[in-house]
């Protein structure tokens, strides 16, 4: 889990610390730093490169820094990485990066990917993100089963295989992901699956001769499909079902995905089992505000169920920020010199105020200025 993050110099923010609880939702103004917030997040938990683009620095700077603090598998970790451009390079260079040991001692990064490696060969791992940039035509599209136990990537592919394969070998999950669907989207009243025959041209290389000649052979699949079955309507096929809908049942299904393979058998292949944060841009993105309410509910069961998991978001939506307590909710804003501040809403100065309003109201009245001040 991450506590905190300090970006110096990196794409908006000047100078920019935030405190993260197990849900947080960070809230303001277009440009304002919030999807930075995220990828930086992201980019700390895949691994520190030896270079950055450029275009990460902040306009008119020499060197960027970002400073990360949490608690990863084997206790606390703090993560520092600065990287300063030399000369008229396209690319950043690393000019530091470290991580405090429990203990107090600082060691060198070695490692650029989810691990640490420490100078008497052990090894630690820092928390590991995963951004999810689910997608309706990803998520509707047929998948073939290609593994034992079919994954949902973050885009949403293969999102039928994974809730065909539930509600064949792991019922009481299937049923879980459908009913807290039920919740968010009260019109749905089941999922069932079929199969479809997908056609592909993929290039085939053939040897004539003394030479590699490249065919293009069309390839036909058997791919599982998603149908719905909603209060008016039954066995719609997923391609005409709303983005709201299926980027709910993406989210859901990654999340039940997560919690059973925390409890996953030796042996069987895993990758969501590694991550800790998960990250989501825009969560409210095509839903009904009744509806992002229900979904922060179902956020909040899964959390309960899934121990050590974080979910940080975006949101432009007063309505879901109705259903979010104040200490969960990060305000971003510009003050007049452009430099981009942050604070919880529980730090709005007028108690009165506070009590008065609920969270979606306090937001939108007083939006982002009371944080530059």
């Amino acid at each position: 889990m991450i506590d905190t993050v300090r970006l110096k110099n990196y794409r908006g923010h000047t100078d920019t610390e935030i405190a993260f609880g197990r849900l947080t939702v960070l809230v303001g103004e277009n440009a304002t730093g919030k999807t930075s917030v995220l990828e930086a997040v992201h980019w700390v938990s895949s691994g520190l490169q030896d270079t950055l683009p450029a275009d990460l620095l902040r306009r008119g700077t020499t060197e960027l820094e970002l400073v990360l603090t949490g608690t990863g598998r084997e206790g606390p970790v703090r993560i520092e990485a600065v990287y300063a451009r030399q000369g008229q390079q396209s690319e950043l260079q690393q000019m530091r990066a470290s991580v405090l040991n429990e203990d107090g001692s600082i060691d060198e990064l070695r490692q650029t990917r989810a691990s640490v490696l420490n100078e008497d060969g052990s090894t630690g791992t820092r928390p590991q993100a995963e951004v999810l940039s689910l997608n309706a035509e990803d998520l509707a599209a047929p998948s073939p089963p290609k593994h034992l136990i079919p994954r949902l990537t973050s885009t949403g592919r293969g999102l039928a295989s994974v809730l065909a394969y539930l509600k064949l070998a792991e019922t009481e999950r299937f049923e879980r992901i459908v009913e807290r669907l039920r919740a968010v989207v009260p019109l749905v009243r089941g999922i069932g699956f079929t199969r479809v025959e997908v056609s592909a041209t993929v290039p085939r290389l053939i040897r004539v001769e003394d030479r590699h000649v490249e065919l293009a052979e069309t390839v036909t699949t058997i791919n599982d499909a998603l149908l719905f079955d909603f209060a008016d309507a039954t066995k719609v096929p997923a391609p005409l079902v709303s983005e709201g809908t299926l980027i709910t049942l993406g989210i859901l299904t990654i999340l039940e995905q997560l919690h059973r393979e925390r409890d996953r058998r030796p042996g069987e292949p895993h990758h969501w089992s590694e991550v800790d944060i998960v990250l989501i841009d825009d969560i409210d993105r095509a839903l009904h505000p009744r509806a992002q309410r229900k979904l922060i509910e179902t956020l909040r069961a899964a959390l309960e169920a899934t121990p050590g998991l974080q979910i940080l978001a975006t949101s432009h939506s007063p309505y879901l920020i109705d259903a979010l307590r104040p200490e969960e909710i990060v305000v971003l804003g510009r003050n007049r010199e452009h430099v981009i501040v942050a604070k919880r809403l529980d730090a709005f100065p007028d108690e009165r105020l506070r009590t008065m309003l609920s969270t979606g109201e306090l937001w939108m009245s007083e939006g982002e200025e009371w944080v530059t001040k």
